[in-house]
Parts: C-alpha cells; sequence; structure tokens
C-alpha cells in the first residue's frame, strides 16, 4: 500500500493496529526526491469535523478526490431520495458529500414548517383585522376624534393667550 509513488489520496483502505481498528484516506506527498511523506486520516474524524456525533446514524458521506475517483462512500446501494450538501477542501483536491435522506430531513424540519404555519395564519389575522378596522363603521370613533381635532386647528386664541406685540 505505502509503495505508490502518486501523491495525492488514496482511495480508503481499512487500516488495523493493535489497539483498533478504521477505515482511513492516506494523503500522499513527495518528501525528497526518492521519498514520500504519508498522512492517515480517519474518515470517523472527517465525519465527526463535519456532522455532530449524534446525527451521524441519518447521514452518509462520499469523498472524491479532484479527478472524481470515489475514495470513500457508505451510501446505501440504490438510495434515491436523499439530499447532498456538498463541499470542495483543500483548493480543489477533495469534495465531501453529506448526503441526508429526505425523511430524516423532513423530519427534523417539521417544527420549521409548524412555526411558518402559524405566521402565515397571524399574518392572515392580522390582514383581516385591518380589514375589519379600516371599515368606515369600524372606524367611526377614531374618525370623530380626527374630526375633533381637525376643527379644533380653525379656533382662534383667546385674547388671555395672546402674546403682548412689540
Amino acid at each position: 500500500l505505502l509503495s505508490a509513488s502518486s501523491t495525492g489520496f488514496t482511495p480508503v483502505c481499512h487500516i488495523k493496529t493493535y489497539s483498533s481498528e478504521y477505515d482511513a484516506i492516506i494523503f500522499v506527498t513527495p518528501w525528497t526526491s526518492t521519498t514520500y511523506l504519508y498522512t492517515c486520516i480517519n474518515v470517523n474524524t472527517i465525519k465527526k469535523l463535519i456532522i455532530e456525533e449524534a446525527n451521524l446514524d441519518n447521514c452518509y458521506f462520499t469523498i472524491t478526490s479532484s479527478d472524481n475517483t470515489v475514495l470513500y462512500s457508505d451510501l446505501p446501494d440504490g438510495m434515491k431520495n436523499y439530499q447532498t450538501i456538498s463541499e470542495t477542501c483543500s483548493p480543489g483536491r477533495i469534495t465531501i458529500n453529506v448526503h441526508i435522506p429526505n425523511s430524516v430531513l423532513f423530519q427534523n424540519m417539521k417544527s420549521f414548517y409548524v412555526f411558518i404555519f402559524l405566521y402565515a395564519l397571524a399574518c392572515i389575522m392580522l390582514i383581516v383585522s385591518i380589514g375589519f378596522i379600516g371599515t368606515k363603521q369600524a372606524a367611526k370613533p377614531v374618525m370623530n376624534i380626527l374630526n375633533i381635532l381637525e376643527h379644533s386647528r380653525h379656533l382662534k386664541p383667546s385674547s388671555a393667550n395672546v402674546p403682548p406685540s412689540m
């Protein structure tokens, strides 16, 4: 595995050590003219950087290189109803796609849909109440007050309130 002389990311491989087992992607880069530097990236660590650990069971990942080679995928075969969030990391070198099943996405969005429904209902009630208040019959007391204020402008001030002339 480590004798590859190409640079870049390698497809996922299963790493087994004395204390653990995990899937990893290895990045290969030249160190000197005859040696290479290998960096092992645990796929679970990449997942945890992107999605909270509590939501990992509901998401699937696909990691591809710049030449569209699939490096890692846990997307089940035949899964068709999902939304994809994609991000390219390390300028053009690797792309991470997070696939969220529609059922999980809409279940998590249920509270948002309830909020939108209640907000729309409140807007409709506000429009209806403005329409009701704006009618002539409902606005009659307000119109009487405005009429009194309008006529009070034309009253002449009393002589006691007139300032002396200079």
